[in-house]
């Protein structure tokens, strides 16, 4: 069972409900979200400068983007009439890139073919309660990419104290219109311990860099800026990875935090205190090792 050595006493008495239906597999719902209420690490534009923050790498690339040069000679005969009219046609050509960046052209995903491995979930038993919220699908946070292969689960935190599951979940769906990063996550795990899945399991998210390709990410909300999750929050998270790494055979030693990959300090509060790393991955094998 759960150890509760931790400064914290977390909840050992895990409930697991056998008669839970199968999870509905398609459908995700846009919602209305203002991206202004984040604080988050996409592009900032501030005092003339944008910084470019491309799918949580913890590393921004900043540009500065320079005011657009004066037309000269603007009212000077011919010369004037042709920067014109090269100033529109720049105009349009960007209007064009911009409206084919942001186009519903995402064909289906294709499961056929022996290179990819049955990873979508039908049955949910022994999961946390799962509110299925799957993103539209664009090119900004589902691709529909297929995963070949689930090796791995990598634990995040949102960096934005406060924030809800659902307000994370529909930051991603925005993502089109914003155009502020490539980002998402299959889960969002918020204060209270609800569960939002935004991409199926059979899908890359954008979360984790160059391991997009063959993890499952799980994002998690926090109360502060210290980033340490709530007991809700940690409940549901080792519940979710230890019933991913079932069903997918998988260890403790395949759960890993975004800071592995890249060593972006994700999620905070668990690359700060190794020691509650260390006791979040036995609690997740010793919840794994409790399914049947």
């Amino acid at each position: 069972m759960i150890s509760t050595s931790q400064k914290r006493l977390r909840t050992t008495a895990w409930t697991i409900n056998k008669n839970k239906k199968s999870q509905k597999a398609e459908g995700g719902k846009g919602r209305n979200f203002s991206a202004s209420a984040f604080s988050n690490e996409g592009a900032l534009i501030c005092s003339g400068e944008r910084t470019y923050g491309t799918e949580e790498t913890g590393k921004n690339d900043k540009k500065t983007e320079a005011a657009p040069a004066s037309p000269q000679n603007v009212s000077d005969g011919s010369s004037g009439g042709a920067d014109q009219i090269v100033l529109i046609c720049v105009g349009i050509y960007s209007g064009i890139r911009r409206v084919a960046k942001t186009a519903s052209d995402i064909t289906a995903v294709d499961y056929s073919g022996s290179d990819y491995e049955d990873n979508d979930i039908t049955d949910w038993t022994g999961a946390p309660p799962i509110d299925v919220e799957l993103l539209t699908p664009n090119s900004w946070s589902r691709p529909q990419t297929r995963l070949k292969k689930v090796d791995g689960i990598v634990i995040h935190y949102t960096a934005n104290p406060g924030s809800t599951a659902m307000q994370n979940r529909d930051y991603f769906e925005n993502l089109p219109e914003t155009q502020e990063a490539q980002a998402s996550s299959h889960f969002v795990v918020g204060i209270e311990g609800e569960v939002v899945q935004c991409i199926p399991t059979s899908e890359w998210s954008y979360a984790s860099n160059q391991r997009n390709f063959d993890t499952i990410s799980i994002e998690c909300c926090h109360p502060d800026d210290s980033g340490e999750f709530t007991d809700e929050t940690y409940n549901s998270v080792v519940q979710l990875a230890g019933f991913l790494c079932k069903r997918f055979n998988l260890t403790s030693d395949d759960v890993i935090r975004h800071y592995d990959v890249t060593e972006k300090l994700c999620p905070l509060y668990y690359v700060e205190h190794e020691d509650a790393w260390i006791q979040m991955k036995a609690d997740i094998q010793a919840y794994a090792d409790s399914l049947s």
